[in-house]
């Protein structure tokens, strides 16, 4: 990570579109922010991430519990 901003505001203030973006993270609206490899700069949304991830955890965790051919021995 080359910054964490805390919102847009600051990243504004950078006046980014003047300046090369490696990495920033804006912490309020959970967005990536860097670069093609032309020097277009582009936005990933990181929360729809977060929530897939979750989503598969469940899954994966339901089908362990009610599929998988392994028994699994631990405390519950």
């Amino acid at each position: 990570m080359e910054m964490v901003l805390p919102n847009r505001d600051g990243y504004n203030h950078l006046r980014v579109n003047e300046r090369r973006v490696r990495r920033i993270l804006l912490k309020q609206e959970f967005v990536f922010i860097s670069e093609n490899r032309d020097g277009s700069k582009f936005e990933l949304e990181l929360n729809p991430l977060i929530q897939e991830v979750a989503r598969i955890g469940i899954e994966a965790t339901n089908w362990i519990n009610t599929k998988s051919p392994y028994h699994f021995i631990y405390p519950r």
